[in-house]
């Protein structure tokens, strides 16, 4: 994936004035102006699409609840994962839409969803007896389009459907691409023929909503129009009675299209993640850095240890070079990833004049480093590195 362009400071979404330039330990700073700007353009491109938000692990790692009180004025509804996470949604105040994916339900736990007007994900007819399921249930049906993961098979569809079509008059088909972030790739197109074949499958009584578009799907087609034509040439004009857009990604300002484009690039980071400088030193050329010493110093160098490592999040196979924003600058890291501090050379920047002095905030990615960038340095993904930050880590919600 590109890394993201760095984000001019002057950008009304920007949070740098309010960073704080002193540090005493790791922290992530959660930009909801950003949050709510990416989710008016994942609405933007699919404009008459009922926006769900997906929220799953603790909204990508960016807080549940702050995210979901956030989005609450601009969204339909919401996505998790487990029913655990739904029922903390209903605790604490969300009404809107919930929408279940996972596929281990039990009987008590479909009658829990019942009670909190949850929607479930019904993804094969072995797991959940449409004729018994308690009233009222909301519920999709997951079509396997093709990634082979969960989903009902075209043929097991139409059993399920004639079940269903006697007591539902309107029933959400959705599905998932496997590859939806890479342009031109027929895998793309298959799965939406496999999508239209269940589409046909409707009958005279039953109505069919549908839910297909995921980040990568929706900013690939980069605007309203690009998106629309896209669905009318696919699904041949279905006329769906509604369709639910799920947002994951994008909404936390990740990119997550191999090519960028002009929807792509709009969006803005939500989190920030920071670190203070522990201490500052001078080695010698030839010196090492970290355990395994597999970091020799050229020159004679200044470097700075962060107070930031794997066990708060940070990736420990990041690479000698991955850069940390210091001053406005980049700073090479410098050895391996400790547990709880990492190192990097700043010579360059005490040569340019910039004063460094332990307690000085180190952003490790965010706003001016992106998520994507470090992340495809160290042989990941951002959706691994947002969902990764310990629980040690403090959030501070902007």
């Amino acid at each position: 994936m590109n890394p993201a362009r760095d984000k001019d400071i002057n950008n009304h979404l920007s949070i740098q004035s309010k960073i704080l330039a002193k540090l005493t330990s790791v922290c992530t700073y959660i930009n909801l102006d950003a949050l709510r700007h990416n989710a008016l353009v994942a609405q933007a491109i699919a404009p008459n699409a009922k926006l769900i938000a997906v929220i799953k692990a603790n909204a990508y790692g960016h807080g549940i609840l702050d995210v979901a009180k956030a989005l609450s004025p601009v969204c339909h509804g919401f996505a998790v994962a487990r029913i655990d996470e739904a029922l903390m949604l209903r605790d604490n105040g969300i009404k809107q839409m919930i929408v279940v994916m996972s596929p281990a339900l039990s009987s008590d736990a479909l009658q829990i969803c019942a009670d909190k007007q949850l929607t479930v994900v019904i993804h094969n007819e072995q797991s959940i007896d449409i004729n018994s399921l308690p009233s009222p249930l909301d519920y999709w049906l997951k079509v396997d389009s093709g990634m082979h993961r969960l989903g009902l098979s075209l043929e097991t569809l139409n059993t399920v459907l004639n079940t269903a079509n006697a007591n539902k008059e309107s029933i959400t088909l959705m599905s998932h691409f496997s590859n939806a972030e890479s342009k031109d790739v027929s895998s793309n197109a298959s799965q939406m023929q496999s999508f239209k074949k269940a589409l046909e499958q409707k009958s005279a009584q039953t109505n069919f909503a549908l839910s297909l578009s995921n980040s990568a799907a929706l900013l690939r087609h980069d605007n309203a129009a690009n998106y629309q034509q896209w669905q009318s040439e696919q699904l041949d004009s279905y006329a769906a009675t509604a369709e639910y857009i799920r947002p994951g990604i994008m909404l936390y300002g990740a990119d997550p299209l191999d090519e960028s484009n002009a929807a792509s690039e709009s969006l803005f980071p939500v989190m920030t993640l920071t670190a203070p400088i522990l201490a500052i030193r001078t080695i010698e050329a030839g010196e090492t850095v970290g355990y395994n010493g597999n970091w020799q110093a050229k020159r004679e160098s200044i470097i700075a240890t962060i107070g930031a490592g794997y066990g708060d999040g940070y990736p420990r196979h990041a690479p000698n070079g991955t850069p940390v924003m210091i001053h406005g600058q980049r700073a090479p890291l410098t050895g391996n990833v400790s547990m709880d501090t990492l190192s990097v050379d700043i010579t360059d920047i005490v040569g340019q004049g910039f004063d460094v002095e332990p307690g000085d905030s180190a952003e490790l990615w965010g706003e001016n480093i992106a998520a994507n960038e470090i992340a495809q340095l160290s042989e990941t993904i951002a959706y691994e590195l947002f969902t990764g930050i310990s629980q040690r880590v403090a959030r501070i919600v902007l």
